[in-house]
């Protein structure tokens, strides 16, 4: 290709969204460091959104890999809103799917970053929350068992979880006929990230007494850290620093991942065709508590818990030890 003519870079930084428009049609021809820069500034222009749609769909008629890296560059570096509107420009082009999803699988940088978020929103298997036949059987499994509850899909969106765990959500699950005075948190998408070639994987629940982010936050960390070198697979029994308290005030600083006695076996297995999915208990404790499991084992530290009768669900609980 020829080198971008300077004109054209001009037109990109117009006052006249018109003018951008016309730039960001023509920039397409080009390849060069000038242009991809210059179209960059384009997809993300935080003024108008005409300018995005026509570099967006320039690109796109392209067909290249390097016209589909530098939209999801784009979706990664913009704001909010440009990102928003760059993802409703593109989101729906089955052209840019194969580029998307060879960009996520590929590692962790900004062109990994934007196709991910391209294909949660475009709710693609693997990548949405919910999406896969895992998401879908977890999600009928949930609606089931907390019949009557009302169940909502959060998700955490500060940093880098969706590049370990990229359909990555938390089921929200209001107080209800099964739980009526706490809220219960369920991961989705750790399945999908992780699971043995026998279709086994693990999702998590934690209940806490009030309804807040920062339970959300707790799983998100959890998920990043389980989904990361195979030393930190998580498993029953085992413990993990949360490195601060579940809330401020809390002598729970540390995670103990027990089975879902509050719930029974029904919530923790849910199976479907290729697979099932175990869902383990999330349960804050001290460092004394940690401790003690370390040196005794988890089930005598279980049954501390089943003596005093701990209120667990309550972040301010005292420790048993």
């Amino acid at each position: 290709m020829d080198a971008t003519p300077p004109e054209l870079v001009a037109l990109a930084s117009s006052p006249r969204w018109e003018d951008r428009c016309q730039a960001a049609e023509r920039l397409a021809a080009y390849d060069d460091e000038v242009a991809r820069q210059a179209l960059l500034r384009l997809l993300t222009d935080s003024e108008d959104t005409a300018p995005i749609q026509a570099a967006a769909h320039a690109l796109i008629a392209r067909g290249d890999e390097a016209g589909a890296r530098l939209i999801f560059r784009a979706i990664a570096l913009g704001d909010d809103d440009a990102s928003d509107h760059l993802l409703y420009f593109t989101g729906g082009d089955g052209n840019l799917a194969p580029h998307a999803v060879h960009a996520a699988e590929r590692g962790e940088d900004l062109e990994s970053e934007g196709a991910v978020e391209l294909l949660r929103h475009g709710g693609a298997p693997g990548f949405a929350p919910g999406a896969s036949v895992a998401g879908k059987a977890l999600r009928a499994h949930l609606t089931g068992f907390f019949a009557g509850h009302r169940i909502e899909l959060r998700d955490w969106p500060l940093g880098p979880i969706l590049r370990r765990v990229p359909a990555f959500g938390v089921y929200a699950v209001a107080p209800g006929p099964r739980l009526t005075s706490a809220w219960t948190y369920v991961t989705t998408g750790c399945w999908d990230a992780l699971h043995d070639r026998q279709g086994h994987g693990l999702e998590f629940v934690l209940s806490a007494a009030t309804d807040g982010d920062r339970h959300v936050e707790l799983l998100t960390m959890l998920a990043h850290y389980h989904a990361g070198p195979a030393s930190q697979r998580m498993d029953w029994g085992h413990t993990v620093p949360i490195g601060e308290p579940w809330l401020p005030g809390s002598h729970l600083t540390h995670e103990l991942i027990s089975l879902p006695y509050a719930f029974g076996p029904q919530l923790e297995r849910c199976a479907f065709d290729g697979g099932h999915i175990r869902i383990l208990a999330v349960q804050p404790i001290s460092e004394a508590e940690r401790d003690f499991k370390a040196a005794h084992g988890v089930e005598a530290l279980e049954r501390r818990f089943e003596e005093e009768g701990i209120a667990w669900t309550d972040p301010f609980r005292p420790s048993v030890l």
